[in-house]
């Protein structure tokens, strides 16, 4: 039997590997945007400003 995806194993395994690309990706994410924010404060609250660099 010629399955188009592969078999039901190599389908279930691909899905998993896809499944923590995505929650990888997502949690780079959430932790950048957390350290910006944590580093931002910090510098606020020492009476620095962040600016961008042009």
């Amino acid at each position: 039997m010629d399955a188009p995806y592969g078999t039901p194993y190599e389908l279930a395994q691909r899905l998993r590997e896809a499944a923590e690309r995505a929650v990888q990706s997502e949690y780079r994410d959430y932790k950048d945007a957390f350290v910006s924010a944590y580093v931002e404060d910090c510098m606020t609250e020492k009476g620095y400003m962040l600016v961008e660099e042009r």
